[in-house]
């Protein structure tokens, strides 16, 4: 059971360093907006449908101006410094529990959307969140 547990351990980190290995290398400001929001709703594959928790701020953090948050609160942080607002979004989205927002908790978000998005789709999520 032990060996069982520390293989898991191990696929799971291996993925977290995958998915912060692709959003340093994916130019994410080029995205399309339009095929994020999309996205976002759950309106297309793949089925993401962040509005569903984000729509409601006891469950997940509000997406209204999310830019300007993050810069302000979270890119303040050392840890965060050299890191731009982009960046740091898609981080949160393809490892969500890396960084927990103060009164929310971790393990809420999906943390297979590494799986699930391809680069694109993490790039087109990531610009329409600049949107708003």
């Amino acid at each position: 059971m032990a060996k069982l547990a520390l293989r898991l351990a191990l696929v799971i980190a291996s993925l977290a360093l995958i998915a912060l290995a692709v959003t340093r290398l994916v130019d994410i400001p080029h995205g399309d907006a339009a095929h994020g929001e999309i996205l976002y709703e759950g309106a297309s594959s793949p089925y993401l449908a962040c509005i569903e928790c984000h729509e409601y701020p006891d469950i997940a953090p509000a997406i209204r101006g999310l830019p300007e948050r993050v810069r302000a609160e979270r890119l303040t942080a050392v840890a965060n410094a050299d890191q731009t607002v982009e960046e740091y979004l898609a981080e949160s989205i393809l490892d969500p529990d890396r960084y927990v927002v103060p009164n929310y908790r971790a393990g809420v978000m999906p943390p297979d959307y590494a799986r699930r998005m391809t680069a694109q789709d993490l790039q087109d999520l990531v610009a329409y969140l600049m949107t708003l």
